[in-house]
């Protein structure tokens, strides 16, 4: 593929609030994200994050079109894998990202063909801890140019999860600013940030190693 140029788990109950209506997905896909969200309350222990890093996901993911150059179905695929990113917290949280993994992989009423679950829970899994290795057996299984699609849209996830690291929707919006040599988040804030500030600083790598530029993040207080 071309390119240019943890945490406090709130109570169960949450599970069972109202779905809200948030970024509206691509394509013909709506009604595809609905039921994946629907079924991931049955897991997730904090839906409202897992709602913020979907915004924040997409967000970046349209603000940074001219980096990756990636379409509806790529846009889905991590859509996707931000509603999933944390279901495996409902395995206990040892190890939750690769439970999150054997969850989509394994869970069939999800509407994934056998590929979009290896795309979608390997985007998933690497929301945190290891980048993407060919000797992980869900990585191996993917063509060379999906492969590279996963790095870049598990890079997104890592960025938009610790955006939210407070698990307080501290960031309401983002204006990315593209530079040669680095990508600016300028990031609208309404509280304490230090948590996210600790945990990009670990998330990022990934991020600067396929956009090929460093990552700086500037928190702006919203009056």
């Amino acid at each position: 593929m071309e390119l240019r140029g943890e945490k406090n788990v709130k109570k169960d109950e949450n599970r069972h609030k109202e779905i809200k209506p948030l970024v509206i997905s691509a394509g013909g896909y709506e009604k595809r994200v609905v039921k994946i969200r629907e079924i991931a309350r049955k897991y997730d222990l904090d839906p409202e994050h897992s709602d913020t890093v979907r915004r924040l996901s997409l967000e970046l993911f349209d603000k940074l079109s001219d980096l990756h150059l990636m379409g509806e179905e790529e846009r889905y695929w991590l859509e996707c894998a931000a509603i999933l990113h944390d279901i495996g917290w409902s395995q206990g949280p040892k190890g939750h990202h690769k439970s999150s993994l054997r969850l989509i992989l394994n869970e069939q009423e999800f509407p994934f063909t056998s590929d979009e679950r290896y795309l979608v829970g390997s985007i998933a899994r690497y929301h945190r801890k290891a980048n993407p290795k060919n000797s992980h057996f869900h990585f191996a299984a993917l063509s060379s140019g999906n492969k590279e699609k996963v790095r870049v849209l598990a890079s997104i996830i890592r960025i938009a999860d610790g955006l939210d690291a407070s698990h307080s929707s501290v960031v309401t919006a983002i204006n990315p600013k593209i530079k040669s040599d680095s990508v600016i988040l300028d990031c609208s804030v309404t509280g304490d940030t230090s948590l996210e500030s600790e945990a990009i600083l670990k998330k990022k790598d990934l991020f600067e190693s396929v956009i090929r530029r460093k990552l700086i993040v500037q928190w702006r207080q919203k009056n």
